[in-house]
């Protein structure tokens, strides 16, 4: 496989706030526009640093674009992608959009992998999003419940998104046995390591003793939701001979150990939970068409990166991507494995 993951990077509030002017409320006065241009911007300029060049050096060589992120703002419906390249100074090259809420990184990392396949090609993926610092911000979460819940089988009883997937936990337990204890161990290791982290939401903020039990519906308390973050991230990846001729001048650094794009499996199911015609995995399906495009299987991997939104939704993924019972994928992501 030819497509080569080089670079990337994230851009996080504290880096847009350590631009601005020391005034308080300095972020705060942004407008939308503002801040998404400055989390993509820092994304991107950080990914090329992390590639050992600066970003205008790297300008003339994109031969394509993918961008992804705030879609549901207003002003942003029509034109994203070109708008996103325009900030960028990219002109007079391929642009494409993909908008799959948070399946869009490995939908995008699949395209980058197609457009790499036989063509020298150097794409960068980008994206930006500001749910915690948009206007009324508190209407992106209706939004979403709005997006994802039926308006007649589901949205009429006001539930919101939470409480849906707090019925897919109460089943999960059910056929598996798995219980709320088991979510709030997964949760408490988790958590302790972002604790530790400095790029993470929740860096430095301890768990408050009873937090897991004041739930908002079902087992799921506010620790075992996602953190929905003001944020930016960017990729690079490249054909591997035309990385090997940008390696040469020093364009970028050379790489002592290349991340190759070996497979991607992606699945659309219908995003009404009600609508489905039962109860199968979509990421099951979706495991099942990336291994079948290499020689690897589940037992191969070393390191797992898995994000769903809610600790139990782990859980089944967890399961689900590596074959293995769900029980035994809660007793070991207690310990950080599977």
């Amino acid at each position: 496989m030819p497509a080569v993951l080089f670079a990337g990077a994230d851009a996080i509030q504290a880096d847009v706030e350590a631009i601005l002017p020391d005034e308080r409320g300095a972020y705060k006065k942004l407008s939308l526009d503002d801040k998404l241009r400055h989390y993509q911007q820092i994304a991107v300029e950080r990914c090329a640093a992390n590639a050992g060049c600066i970003w205008s050096a790297l300008i003339p060589h994109v031969t394509d674009f993918i961008s992804f992120g705030a879609s549901i703002y207003e002003p942003h419906h029509l034109m994203d992608g070109a708008k996103r390249a325009a900030l960028l100074a990219l002109t007079g090259i391929e642009l494409h959009t993909v908008d799959l809420g948070g399946a869009s990184v490995p939908a995008a990392l699949e395209l980058a992998r197609k457009l790499c396949a036989h063509e020298e090609r150097l794409v960068l993926i980008a994206g930006s999003e500001v749910p915690r610092g948009g206007p009324a911000s508190i209407a992106y979460y209706r939004e979403v419940s709005d997006t994802l819940l039926d308006p007649v089988t589901e949205k009429h009883s006001e539930a919101n998104l939470i409480a849906l997937y707090a019925l897919l936990a109460d089943r999960l337990m059910t056929e598996t046995g798995i219980g709320a204890d088991d979510a709030q161990a997964i949760t408490e290791h988790y958590r302790t390591q972002a604790q530790q982290n400095t790029r993470a939401a929740t860096y430095g903020k301890n768990l408050k003793a009873g937090e897991l039990t004041k739930t908002l519906a079902g087992i799921y308390a506010t620790a075992m939701v996602a953190v929905a973050t003001d944020h930016g991230i960017a990729f690079l990846v490249a054909n591997d001979r035309l990385l090997a001729k940008l390696e040469q001048p020093g364009i970028v650094r050379a790489a002592q150990v290349k991340l190759y794009i070996n497979a991607v499996g992606t699945n659309s199911a219908h995003k009404y939970i009600c609508r489905r015609p039962d109860f199968s995995s979509p990421a099951a399906l979706a495991a099942k068409r990336a291994f079948a495009q290499t020689e690897l299987s589940a037992h191969d991997i070393d390191y797992a990166w898995i994000y769903d939104c809610f600790t139990l939704m782990l859980v089944r993924q967890a399961a689900d991507y590596f074959g293995i019972d769900a029980q035994a994928a809660a007793n070991s992501l207690k310990n950080g494995m599977i």
